[in-house]
């Protein structure tokens, strides 16, 4: 059963007599223009909603009567293709260049935009915008739908309002928002050469955001390449001065699994990779500069070391050996890489330097020796020797486990 309580919230349906089926179901609290808008992807564009949205007496009885309206509308031969054939199948053979639509274009434009204005929310400024004046044939249509997708997901996941006037509506796009940032995404995954070629013509367009957003303004997807190169610079620069924290976040979401640009080019998946290790190591030297402070005694210490210390010396012999593979002259960045490795290997230094010192402090006030069970001759007289007694074979290992 569904029960519809319009006007009331979770506070002021406590005051009604419907409570305690309130309190017995699931509540499903939405405003009614959220509801149209939702209701309405696919039907009616944006502007046609913000419209109906205006209305005086508004009410969910009359957006119920207004959408199946908008649907007993008679439809062309080619909206009735299109509808047949589904928004993301649409958009994702357009791009892709089928010809299934070429026929039907340009002279049959107009249905298309409706079409995509329903579904996508893509407008007749935006045609404007990319096109200007030119006609609407099968790959002018490509181009629109794939760089409207991209602007979407663009303004979307920026941080900031976008400065090219034709973004800025972008921003209240409303549910269809969502279908544009998982359209992109499919178009990424299934025709990346494709996505690469309308992002190169596109990217041209957009130099007023390239040089209006600095990296704490861009988000954590990578529409266009010019974003991963604005985050690489912020990333090289925390490190730099460093700044752990801002460079290991900006390089988490720079792996070859969530950056397109990181994924389609191995040298930036090496530079990447090593800015990567490199904020994660200096996250944990600032983090452990006191670990041995408050040691009581070299057991302690020992066990300290244990837990956490040695695993920031095995990052440090892992990013030294990364970088012995992986950085090579090649790279955009080579020189400065090497200035970020100067700056982690001096923080590990120091970091090795002031442990080296607590734990030789350590040793003066408590003696070089440690519990019995931790020193190497003890273990050979207390449990191998007993063994050779019998004349046992014996074959003894150690094993240092830090480094596994």
């Amino acid at each position: 059963m569904l029960v519809h309580l319009p006007g009331l919230n979770k506070e002021t349906a406590k005051e009604t007599p419907v409570y305690e089926l309130f309190k017995a179901g699931k509540v499903f609290e939405k405003g009614l223009g959220t509801l149209v808008r939702e209701a309405a992807v696919g039907v009616a564009t944006p502007d046609e909603v913000d419209a109906f949205l205006k209305s005086p007496n508004l009410s969910l009885r009359g957006a119920d009567d207004w959408l199946a309206t908008l649907r007993a509308v008679p439809s062309d031969r080619l909206t009735l293709l299109l509808e047949s054939v589904g928004r993301d199948n649409v958009v994702l053979e357009l791009v892709a260049g089928s010809q299934r639509f070429a026929s039907e274009l340009p002279d049959a434009g107009e249905q298309l935009l409706t079409f995509l204005g329903k579904e996508l929310g893509l407008t007749p400024a935006w045609r404007a915008y990319r096109l200007r004046d030119a006609p609407l044939n099968a790959p002018n249509a490509a181009t629109l739908v794939a760089s409207w997708l991209m602007a979407v997901e663009f303004v979307h996941d920026l941080r900031e309002a976008p400065v090219t006037p034709e973004l800025q509506p972008l921003a209240k796009l409303g549910p269809v928002a969502a279908e544009c940032r998982k359209l992109v995404a499919r178009l990424r995954d299934q025709n990346p050469d494709t996505y690469e070629q309308f992002e190169h013509e596109f990217q041209a367009q957009l130099e007023q955001e390239r040089k209006s957003h600095g990296a704490q303004a861009l988000g954590s997807i990578d529409t266009f390449r010019f974003e991963e190169a604005a985050m690489r610079k912020a990333a090289i620069a925390s490190l730099q001065s460093s700044d752990w924290e801002l460079a290991d976040g900006i390089a988490t979401d720079r792996t070859p699994e969530q950056c397109f640009w990181v994924k389609r080019s191995p040298a930036l998946g090496r530079t990447w990779e090593l800015l990567r290790r490199a904020a994660q190591l200096g996250k944990a030297l600032a983090g452990s500069h006191h670990a041995l402070k408050g040691c009581t005694s070299l057991d302690e210490a020992a066990e300290r070391y244990a837990k956490r210390l040695a695993a920031i010396d095995r990052q440090h012999r892992e990013l030294e050996q990364r970088a012995h593979a992986l950085l090579a002259s090649d790279l955009e960045d080579y020189d400065a890489l090497l200035q970020v490795r100067s700056v982690v290997r001096q923080a590990y230094r120091d970091w090795a330097n002031a442990v080296n010192r607590a734990f030789h402090d350590l040793c003066v006030a408590q003696g070089v020796l440690p519990d019995r069970s931790l020193r190497q001759r003890a273990i050979y007289e207390d449990i191998v020797h007993p063994m050779l007694l019998p004349g046992s074979k014996v074959a003894y290992l150690m094993v240092d486990t830090t480094s596994a």
